[in-house]
């Protein structure tokens, strides 16, 4: 199977350092700003293609390692009749691979979507840590898709077939899971300030805290891992708490306690939680 890519950001250089070092055979890269191509052929050991027909021709699969808005233009923009009998891929999270090139089946063209569930930081150095991440495929060739599960299952990753038609809700775990932590980590950051703590120490005095509960999370499961006020039905505190809210934050904060509800109910099955649900449903009808 050898591998080519077309674009060279930080997923292209490690996904391509990556294979490289675990027996997968990278042709090289294409970019059009040739610097880069350059740079990740240099770092993979690899091969410079000064056109995507030529990387094409020396390729069985194709990565397109593009922006997710860029990937349908680029793909539009390559000459299907070179593509005949190829795979092309992409790594997008929330793209479909029939969605990113949606007339491939129907040219002799295989289309793939392979998503690494891994944040790619850094160009030189991200490759270090995919060893074991999951490697999510989908796509309409059963064959293909199997053929790349085995591969990558070669070079030390785990694999999962999505179901079909599944992307963007597997999109929206990743992103509820990672970028959303975010949004509630700053408002943390924000209380936390308003408390006394300057902006570093109100980070340093919370990681404790968040990365304990991640460990409780994926040693335990969320249910087993939850604690807090919602779990003890102390509606006062949740009371407290709404004080210092503004209303966007707030409904945010009962949108969330509804879900803890649900989960408190699963662990703890004998105990009551009508009050803190009634509490919290009312408070949601006013924002």
């Amino acid at each position: 199977m050898k591998t080519g890519f077309i674009g060279a950001g930080k997923v292209a250089f490690s996904l391509g350092k990556y294979f490289s070092e675990h027996g997968i055979q990278v042709t090289g890269y294409y970019n059009r700003h040739e610097e880069s191509s350059r740079d990740a052929a240099a770092f993979t050991g690899t091969s410079f293609f000064e056109s995507p027909e030529k990387l094409i021709a020396a390729s069985d699969a194709i990565f397109l390692t593009v922006p997710d808005s860029e990937i349908k233009n680029t793909y539009d923009s390559l000459s299907k009749e070179s593509l005949k009998g190829k795979m092309m891929i992409h790594c997008s999270g929330s793209l479909g691979a029939e969605d990113a090139f949606p007339d491939a089946v129907e040219k002799n063209i295989v289309p793939i979507s392979i998503h690494p569930l891994y944040p790619f930081a850094d160009k030189y150095s991200s490759y270090e840590g995919l060893q074991g991440v999951f490697f999510c495929l989908e796509g309409p060739v059963q064959e293909s898709l199997d053929t790349w599960s085995k591969l990558l299952q070669s070079a030390d990753v785990r694999t999962k077939i999505l179901m079909p038609g599944r992307k963007a809700e597997y999109h929206l775990a990743c992103v509820e899971m990672s970028n959303m932590i975010c949004g509630l980590a700053a408002l943390a950051q924000k209380h936390m300030e308003n408390t006394g703590f300057t902006s570093n120490e109100a980070l340093d005095a919370i990681k404790p805290l968040f990365i304990a509960n991640a460990n409780n999370i994926f040693e335990k499961g969320p249910v087993k891992a939850l604690s807090g006020p919602v779990e003890r039905g102390d509606t006062a505190t949740l009371e407290k708490h709404l004080k210092y809210m503004d209303e966007d934050e707030s409904g945010l904060y009962l949108k969330c306690a509804e879900e803890l509800v649900k989960l408190a109910k699963e662990k703890n099955p004998g105990r009551d939680y009508q009050d803190i649900t009634d509490y919290v449903n009312n408070e949601l009808n006013k924002t």
